[in-house]
């Protein structure tokens, strides 16, 4: 059946049921899309702050796809609320009672009590407010929005289907209750106080995570330690798979650094969110799929010392204010720019090494991982060049402020602990040694010129990554701009 003629069986089949005219009015659609929008938005906002915080890595990347998820509802709706306000002339204000149930939320006792009040409460009124809307709107003017609003009802099902077997056995009755009878006392007042003007940013902001969050048997390697190097990383099994958990480490915190700064700035523009939303969930996958890909060369994520440097360094600076713009700038940089962006370049590498080594599945897996980060690098130039004014070289001038300190912030790390474990940091240099010797391939790695043009590198900050010594030039397409 084409999709032509399921619109018009779907049409048909609503006009049916429609016996009479009596739909709701354009102002009180426009409510309910308010109210839909916010606590969809809410929803994302919510996840993204907790996503550090919950030490189950299942949940985490649970998590991180579901907050895409409610983001990208909430943008369906807001692109057709946005239309229907300005035509209409109408503010779009939150009542105070909706933030502060959304603060409740958020400041949930731990992650059983959290899924508990957001998907068994709230992401079920949001279900039942959907199919409120499907049975009172009209479905010829509003056709597009119902249509989407049934593909959304069936991500929001199966989320609060998730929910509900992740929660089984994890709360007593009593606690389960309790959580019931404070959220919905909060729901049914949602709409009571003074209305929050639209300028305002509506979504509360908690306290900071410096720290991640990880399951307790986990061991944590040493801060200025080297993460546990594999000697023959290019074809012995059990050297691969040590490969795959030093990947692994950085999807997790990735995804978790880009679910803070969603959470913190909820006053950036919407893109910005859809953006970073985005991001998080794509982090997520890549950590199923290497840890799918590690446990094929029978690793799995822990059976190693694990490191979250990548975070916790770059969470705050000294320099920049708690919490600040020039804070979330560093790490849109660092992160984003610098760390993506080579990651353009160690992916280019490792799909034309893994070819060369006749390793096929890991030849398309890190393909896959490739194309995405096109688009991880492209977002970090574009929200970092925005908090510059929209000025790519006052962007590039502040990367190399940034990463001057986190170099020296890492060399300090590395003297105290060289100094503190002398005989480990001289048998880490040795095994470096030893699989340096393994390095056999008849190509370096180089920088991804187009890969990195894709994302929207200017051309002189290919110059720049390259002038800081981490990736070879290719002579045939790249000349170095001074």
């Amino acid at each position: 059946m084409s999709l032509h003629q399921k619109t018009s069986d779907f049409i048909s089949s609503e006009c049916v049921k429609s016996k009479s005219y009596h739909f709701w009015t354009i102002s009180k659609t426009i409510q309910v899309l308010n109210e839909l929008c916010y606590f969809e938005r809410a929803s994302a906002h919510i996840l993204s702050g907790w996503n550090p915080k919950i030490p189950h890595l299942e949940l985490k990347t649970i998590s991180a796809i579901h907050l895409f998820q409610d983001m990208s509802h909430a943008n369906q709706l807001h692109l057709r609320l946005e239309i229907l306000a300005k035509y209409q002339k109408i503010e779009l204000r939150v009542p105070i009672g909706w933030m502060r149930l959304v603060e409740r939320i958020d400041r949930s006792k731990d992650v059983w009590h959290l899924l508990s009040a957001l998907y068994l409460i709230i992401k079920q009124r949001i279900v039942e407010i959907y199919h409120s809307y499907l049975e009172n709107s009209d479905p010829l003017a509003d056709q597009d929005l119902m249509l989407s609003i049934r593909r959304i009802l069936t991500e929001k099902q199966g989320q609060i289907q998730w929910a509900k077997e992740i929660l089984h056995g994890k709360l007593r009755a009593r606690e389960s209750q309790k959580i019931a009878v404070d959220i919905e006392s909060l729901w049914k007042r949602r709409s009571t106080g003074r209305l929050i003007e639209p300028r305002a940013s509506p979504l509360p902001v908690g306290e900071r995570v410096r720290r991640v969050a990880r399951p307790p048997e986990l061991k944590r390697g040493k801060i200025g330690g080297l993460k546990k190097i594999p000697i023959d990383g290019l074809r012995n099994r059990k050297d691969i798979g040590l490969f795959l958990h030093g990947f692994l480490n950085e999807e997790y915190l990735t995804m978790e650094l880009i679910c803070r700064n969603i959470y913190e700035h909820p006053d950036m523009p919407w893109q910005y969110h859809m953006d970073m939303a985005r991001h998080a969930s794509d982090e997520a996958r890549h950590a199923k799929i290497i840890e799918r890909a590690a446990s094929h060369y029978g690793v799995k994520y822990g059976d190693y010392p694990i490191y979250v440097a990548s975070y916790e360094g770059q969470y705050e600076f000294q320099p920049c204010p708690p919490g600040s713009k020039k804070e979330l700038l560093w790490r849109i940089l660092l992160r984003q720019t610098f760390h993506e962006g080579l990651a353009l370049d160690s992916l280019a590498f490792e799909v034309k090494k893994r070819k060369f080594l006749r390793q096929p599945e890991l030849a398309q897996i890190f393909s896959y991982l490739l194309m995405d980060e096109v688009f991880h690098a492209q977002s970090g130039l574009k929200w970092s060049r925005y908090l510059c004014d929209g000025d790519p070289k006052k962007a590039m001038q502040e990367r190399e402020i940034a990463h001057n300190y986190f170099v020296d912030m890492i060399k300090v790390a590395r003297a105290v602990f060289v100094a503190e474990n002398e005989e480990a940091a001289l048998e880490e240099i040795k095994v470096l040694k030893m699989a340096t010797k393994n390095y056999d391939l008849p190509f370096h790695r180089t920088l991804n010129v187009q890969g990195r043009k894709d994302a929207g590198f200017l051309d002189e900050e290919l110059s720049q990554i390259v002038e800081w010594g981490y990736v070879q030039p290719s002579s045939k397409n790249f000349t170095m701009i001074k």
